[in-house]
């Protein structure tokens, strides 16, 4: 099923705070559904392997939490299966 998608407000993907505004599912299933799978966490910076430090993010100074992948959203919404 396509579906046309807002852009993420976090370079990483889509911040939880940004699906619960939508409210296209219940975030419930999305969890349970998530469960084991990799999310990320956006502080506002990036880790600069060359430099050895962290640099703001393109988020800087917005620190967005829980960010879950985009192609983990679109995978859910189209009924498909985790991929481990």
């Amino acid at each position: 099923m396509a579906r046309t998608m807002p852009k993420p407000e976090c370079e990483i993907g889509y911040p939880i705070s940004q699906l619960e505004k939508w409210n296209l599912f219940p975030l419930s299933h999305f969890r349970t559904w998530m469960k084991g799978q990799t999310y990320a966490v956006c502080n506002g910076e990036m880790y600069d392997h060359e430099k050895k430090e962290y640099l703001p993010s393109s988020c800087s100074p917005i620190q967005h939490g829980s960010v879950f992948y985009t192609r983990d959203v679109l995978r859910f919404l189209e009924g498909k299966e985790v991929i481990d």
